[in-house]
């Protein structure tokens, strides 16, 4: 992004922020997209998702309030509107009365929250205290939050307990996110802990796994592969739900030629849906 057009881009955060700031302090307490002047109204809702954010992002500390710093954190701020297109096809894809397990992850997230956003009928069990986040002011009395050890890297439960609890269950699907994808079909995260929860989750789904990952995850292989797609298909339906090849904008050709390999691989075993 050059200057004037990310100059553009803070004083259009700041428009949104300052009338989010002035709503907050009406009797309503409250603000929707289409009450934000001044920019569309999907604009409006991806800025203020990205406010929402905030509430578990922020602390309060040395007498000032500062944003996180974690891997999940920073991820969650990229590429909305292409993980916006994704979370709003798999809401279309997951069934009315499914019940769905669903992994860690910021696309993951949003995937959930377009499910609850449209009414669906879904029960869910994760471990993404993410989930959890962006269901607040929805009706989610049906979201179970896995109990485990917390880590804010992933900002997720992981450990024994959550594996022991996963395994209780029998989801129909398996909704999961990932760091990293490779031109062999394996599936990567970026946190060693996060491998037993992930293994276990594709393990118990009955009818199928939904692959949620931005076209960017397909231009970088990440460092703890959890699954094949090979693998996969030999016990379940598996579906990759991505975007199209060019929504990779700005990438070196490196970059590009590698996602549109993995994409192939994909695309060989019949499992995409682009967006």
């Amino acid at each position: 992004m050059g200057r004037p057009e990310k100059q553009q881009s803070i004083a259009l955060r700041k428009r949104v922020w300052q009338q989010v700031a002035e709503a907050l302090y009406t009797e309503e307490k409250a603000i929707t997209a289409n009450q934000i002047s001044g920019v569309d109204r999907k604009t409006a809702r991806h800025l203020l998702r990205d406010i929402a954010r905030l509430g578990s992002q922020t602390a309060f500390a040395e007498g000032g309030l500062r944003i996180r710093d974690s891997y999940y954190y920073h991820a969650s701020g990229k590429h909305l509107d292409l993980k916006e297109r994704i979370a709003q096809k798999v809401a279309e894809v997951i069934p009315v009365g499914s019940s769905v397990v669903a992994s860690p992850g910021s696309t993951v997230s949003m995937s959930v929250a377009a499910l609850v956003e449209l009414g669906k009928y879904v029960v869910i069990t994760t471990n993404n205290v993410g989930v959890v986040d962006v269901s607040r002011g929805y009706s989610a009395e049906h979201i179970e939050l896995l109990g485990g050890a917390y880590r804010h890297g992933v900002h997720a439960t992981v450990g024994e307990a959550v594996v022991r609890r996963l395994g209780d269950l029998k989801p129909s699907i398996a909704l999961i996110g990932v760091s990293g994808m490779d031109i062999h079909g394996g599936l990567f995260v970026r946190h060693e802990e996060e491998l037993s929860v992930l293994r276990k989750m594709v393990e118990i789904a009955t009818d199928l796994i939904v692959i949620a990952a931005d076209i960017h995850k397909l231009a970088d292989r990440d460092t703890w592969e959890f699954a094949r797609i090979d693998e996969l298909q030999k016990r379940k339906r598996v579906q990759l739900v991505t975007n199209k090849l060019e929504s990779l904008k700005g990438a070196d050709k490196e970059r590009r030629d590698r996602a549109q390999k993995v994409f192939d691989t994909w695309n060989k075993h019949r499992t995409i849906l682009a967006v």
